[in-house]
């Protein structure tokens, strides 16, 4: 139990460090994941899980899912939780993250339709 306690105070005062910090930037300068190394995340999820962003957001994706995919993109779970904090204050990128992922997904369902046939 203490050690979650001390993970939430941590991610806490490290949210409100990089908040407070980068007030004049972007958010997308501010998302302590590049932006497309958290869409390559996002995508293996969503490829893996079958699943809409949005979904994704309210942590429906399986943990050792989520973790599995984390481990092999190199993030922690609480710099993604970071970025998916900062991604929902900023709809705009949310929508072109998300349209760029739908678009891979449409080309990955292409392309698996063509070696079908």
């Amino acid at each position: 139990m203490m050690i979650s306690r001390l993970t939430l105070l941590f991610s806490f005062l490290i949210l409100t460090g990089w908040l407070f910090a980068a007030c004049s930037h972007s958010t997308e300068d501010r998302l302590p994941v590049q932006r497309e190394k958290l869409t390559d995340i996002l995508f293996d999820l969503q490829l893996a899980e079958g699943r809409s962003l949005a979904r994704l957001e309210r942590d429906t994706v399986q943990t050792d899912l989520k973790a599995l995919v984390l481990t092999h993109h190199g993030v922690s779970k609480e710099l993604m939780d970071s970025a998916l904090f900062l991604l929902s204050t900023d709809p705009a990128l949310f929508r072109e993250i998300q349209q760029e992922i739908q678009e891979r997904l449409s080309r990955v369902d292409r392309s698996l339709n063509q070696s079908a046939n």
